[in-house]
């Protein structure tokens, strides 16, 4: 349940949503041969985010409805990927989501940390570094921290960089805990930071939060705080020093490879 497919499934499920609000069409839900099964991990990241009115799985078949019903391919609502995620769109869905109660008197930055499978010493993916340094975010809660503010940082185990430079800080670390959890929390967000990743994504679409995004392959949504050039620039630096260490380990490989082996 961390493999961030199941965050993939919610916001691809929100482009159906959006596609057929465009099309003036209700949308009835995510629809497949078996579809519906094995969707808990899916169904609680929906819930955290107060959108299970809205989206489900199931099929035209299901539905009780006096219109016409028909399935929509998904190669029709994929074509404009998140573009299609309208400010008009979005303050329509904003009006449907059940929002938890949130304590007025505390200032809290949650931020989505990607690891796991994201190195420093993996490809770009479109033309992104989909791995973020630990100083990246650091100079984002930076930016946003505020007296007596709540920290809490939501991430894997399984890190590149160690995570005690923000134990140290006394902010609140979340390890490999159920993935609705960090929905909830950016629901329950002053400022989330998102990571570059599409689990970041859906959350940062319905939450009142101040979002702060740092460009990748799906472009923001209208209103969300883009991380600046400054910052990027001496992110993008400490990536480069990240990356020059994987060399010695993927040199370290290939001499005990044997020979003909791939």
């Amino acid at each position: 349940g961390r493999t961030g497919k199941e965050g993939h499934v919610v916001l691809d499920m929100i482009m159906a949503h959006a596609y057929s609000f465009h099309q003036g069409q209700l949308y009835g839900g995510s629809c497949g041969p078996g579809n519906d099964v094995g969707r808990d991990p899916e169904n609680s990241l929906i819930k955290a985010i107060g959108l299970s009115d809205v989206l489900r799985f199931q099929c035209p078949s299901e539905l009780t409805t006096k219109f016409r019903k028909k399935e929509i391919p998904s190669k029709d609502y994929q074509a404009d990927g998140v573009r299609q995620i309208t400010p008009e769109y979005v303050t329509l869905l904003k009006s449907v989501v059940k929002y938890p109660e949130k304590d007025q008197n505390q200032y809290t930055i949650v931020v989505h940390i990607s690891r796991d499978k994201f190195t420093p010493c993996r490809r770009q993916y479109k033309d992104y570094d989909p791995y973020l340094p630990n100083k990246h975010y650091q100079m984002l809660i930076d930016k946003y921290m505020k007296a007596n503010a709540k920290v809490i940082i939501y991430s894997q185990e399984n890190s590149f960089e160690s995570f005690d430079e923000f134990r140290e800080k006394g902010y609140e670390l979340h390890i490999d805990e159920p993935i609705a959890d960090v929905w909830r929390a950016a629901m329950n967000a002053d400022v989330f930071i998102m990571s570059r990743s599409r689990f970041s994504y859906a959350p940062a679409v319905v939450t009142k939060a101040t979002v702060v995004y740092t460009p990748f392959w799906d472009k923001p949504l209208r209103g969300w705080e883009i991380v600046k050039k400054d910052v990027l620039e001496q992110s993008q630096a400490e990536f480069n020093r990240l990356k020059a260490t994987c060399k010695e380990s993927t040199n370290k490989l290939l001499k005990f490879r044997r020979p003909g082996r791939q």
